[in-house]
């Protein structure tokens, strides 16, 4: 039997790595415990889901004034919200509008000209980086640095903040919970480059949230995925939401994915929050002044349709 470049098994209570994680796996013919049993239906192992209290007035996060600049370029100016645990919000607009700016804001990654950014009550400035990594989990737009990974460890990796002298069975644990709760535990020992862009941006979110942060941010986490893929990657976001009671922030370009799925709405024109609150703030006005195009939105239901019907250029280019 070849070797395994990376054997983790689990014996009962015990994690097995290296050698005897080999010797195991042989002996047994599994790569690994976690896929004893496993697979997409399998009972997810129960972990705690750890996480500080909101602050005072009930918000998970809040931004007041927050103002950003370049130099010689604005690029935000004035943006204002709150967000309460367990909403999932949008955050809209066309290219250049600010949003991506807005996400490195809230994680520290640019340092805003004038505001202020609180989460659960504390302000962002005074956190250690192990504090903000256990506050905020982000998904970029492209997902570096993998390489020759398995996706256990990759996920694996969002428990650094958590972690003091190395591993621990806790640790270990709660990569299992997640990647049973994200239908991932079937390719927990296969590599990051052998997996499909949908898997692969699964991972990436299964490592922030193995943060356990109080504030997860991704920027356009559902670009370049096909149908299934956006819809899976949207339900995971919402249910987690829900579930660990944690606050969603998405940068996204797809408006009726975002109704779908969001409960509360950021709208960004020029680094400026155009409209703020929940779906009734998607209306056609809303529509053309932030894209520059002329749509209808329907009601099916509880749910609302945004239905495209031209550009406001063209528009105007035939008129004159």
């Amino acid at each position: 039997m070849g070797r395994f470049p990376d054997v983790l098994v689990r014996h009962g209570k015990e994690w097995l790595y290296g050698r005897r994680g080999q010797e195991r796996a042989e002996r047994t013919g599994k790569r690994g415990g976690i896929l004893r049993g496993a697979g997409k239906d399998s009972p997810a192992p129960a972990t705690a889901r750890a996480g500080n209290e909101p602050s005072r007035d009930g918000a998970a996060l809040r931004v007041e004034g927050v103002s950003f600049s370049y130099p010689q370029v604005e690029v935000l100016r004035g943006v204002s919200f709150t967000l309460r645990p367990g909403e999932v919000c949008s955050v809209l607009g066309n290219n250049g509008a600010g949003k991506s700016t807005l996400l490195k804001c809230l994680l520290r990654l640019l340092k805003p000209r004038e505001g202020a950014i609180l989460v659960e009550g504390e302000p962002l400035s005074r956190l250690k980086p192990p504090e903000l990594a256990r506050k905020a989990g982000y998904v970029p737009q492209r997902a570096d640095g993998y390489h020759r990974l398995t996706v256990f460890d990759a996920v694996l990796l969002g428990r650094k903040p958590h972690v003091s002298w190395g591993v621990e069975t806790a640790d270990l644990e709660a990569v299992e919970a997640i990647l049973h709760r994200l239908g991932l535990a079937h390719l927990a020992l296969r590599y990051t480059d052998e997996l499909s862009g949908g898997e692969m941006q699964k991972v990436v979110i299964a490592r922030a949230l193995a943060q356990e942060p109080r504030i997860l941010l991704l920027d356009e986490p559902t670009n370049n995925l096909d149908l299934r893929n956006q819809t899976e990657v949207m339900e995971i976001l919402r249910a987690e939401a829900r579930s660990g009671g944690i606050c969603v922030l998405v940068a996204i370009h797809d408006l009726n994915l975002a109704l779908r799925y969001s409960d509360r709405f950021i709208v960004l024109k020029d680094g400026a929050v155009l409209r703020w609150g929940g779906p009734e703030v998607i209306d056609p006005e809303t529509i053309r002044e932030a894209y520059g195009v002329e749509a209808r939105v329907e009601r099916f239901g509880d749910r609302f349709l945004v239905i495209p019907e031209g550009c406001c250029c063209f528009e105007q280019d035939r008129q004159s």
